[in-house]
């Protein structure tokens, strides 16, 4: 493995949580293969559709921080907005350099995140909420994650075995219930995606799985995009002009042809059954609806500054952002439909609003 390419996922927690585990948990699930080269070091190779990715986690306990250094995190959780930024102008970028130096760490350890700030694009921050003085365990990697500012920052609460069996925690159990907000809110605030794998909800969105996910959306230096997949989107668009060009309106009995030509066409005229018009509609609205963008007033993704519009490249950028985003939102939404058949139609609801603008 390249030990230069910036594709280290940074696992940090005291060893209590019993990190490898979790590690374990995030890999084996998965189609994914994993290689275990130390106690500390473990590859990933990620295959997905569209591409493959080699990782290595990195794993690393935490240990108690001086009493100064907790006394810092206290207030900074009575404050959590303390070192918001919420602009990236390059003047709220060196307000943030000028806030990490705040953030109490000694010389070596500034000197050690620098090294890894070049090879790290993930830290997994795992704590145990049984044991709330181990959430100011935090800090030091707080101020990597405002510095190096990795695409990836998740904190994760998770109880220990032998904690969540312990009747004796009961008042620490009730303590973390209160705790549990402030250190949510603190992870907003400073741009950690929270994941509370304690909580017992069956529909909770807290899962091994939402790290997962995360981590295998990340775009990492090591991907490489499947060929075959590439050019086989590639040459839809040709696929459709041939179509096209046939013709298919003058023929009743049109069908592609193919061994499974009837099942393919069943299960096409399934999915135009289940079609909502108004929904599409509505789905189309979403996508395009009007939003503001940096340094200009509000305009709409498809006016005179939008998508098809002829204005500013970064106007452009943000537009084309916003509007991936926003696929993306739904994508997300129509994948953890329990009813498959709902969900392709759904899907293909959203590709015909997306198609409404060709």
């Amino acid at each position: 493995m390249d030990t230069t390419a910036k594709n280290k996922i940074l696992v940090l927690g005291r060893e209590a949580v019993e990190l490898p585990k979790l590690v374990d948990s995030i890999i084996n699930d998965t189609e994914t293969n994993a290689h275990a080269e130390t106690n500390s070091k473990i590859q990933w190779l990620i295959d997905t559709r569209y591409f493959n990715a080699t990782v290595e986690f990195w794993i690393d306990n935490t240990e108690q921080l001086p009493q100064t250094h907790v006394e810092f995190m206290r207030e900074w959780l009575k404050s959590p907005t303390k070192f918001d930024n919420d602009n990236d102008s390059e003047e709220e970028e060196d307000k943030v350099a000028r806030s990490a130096k705040e953030i109490p760490i000694d010389e070596a350890m500034a000197t050690l995140q620098d090294h890894l700030g070049d090879v790290v694009d993930a830290i997994v921050f795992v704590f145990d909420p049984l044991v709330p003085e181990s959430f100011a365990d935090i800090l030091p990697w707080a101020r990597m994650g405002r510095v190096h500012r990795p695409e990836v920052l998740l904190c994760v609460a998770q109880n220990t075995h032998a904690n969540n069996n312990d009747n004796s925690n009961a008042d620490n159990k009730a303590e973390s219930c209160g705790d549990m907000d402030r250190w949510f809110e603190w992870c907003v605030s400073n741009g950690w995606e929270w994941v509370d794998l304690t909580d017992s909800d069956p529909d909770t969105e807290y899962t091994v799985g939402r790290i997962r996910e995360s981590l295998m959306s990340n775009q990492w230096d090591t991907m490489v995009i499947k060929k075959k997949q590439a050019e086989k989107e590639e040459n839809a668009p040709a696929q459709l002009d041939t179509l096209a060009e046939n013709d298919v309106a003058d023929s009743d009995d049109f069908r592609p042809s193919g061994v499974n030509e009837q099942e393919v066409w069943d299960s096409f005229d399934s999915i135009t059954q289940q079609l909502d018009a108004a929904r599409i509609d509505t789905l189309h609205q979403s996508l395009f609806t009007e939003m503001p963008l940096q340094g200009q007033q509000t305009n709409r993704l498809d006016g005179p500054t939008g998508l098809d519009g002829g204005g500013t490249d970064d106007g452009q950028d943000d537009d084309v952002s916003e509007l991936i985003a926003r696929i993306r939102s739904m994508r997300s939404e129509i994948s953890q439909m329990p009813d498959k058949e709902q969900a392709r139609a759904r899907a293909a609801e959203l590709v015909m609003a997306l198609a409404r603008k060709l």
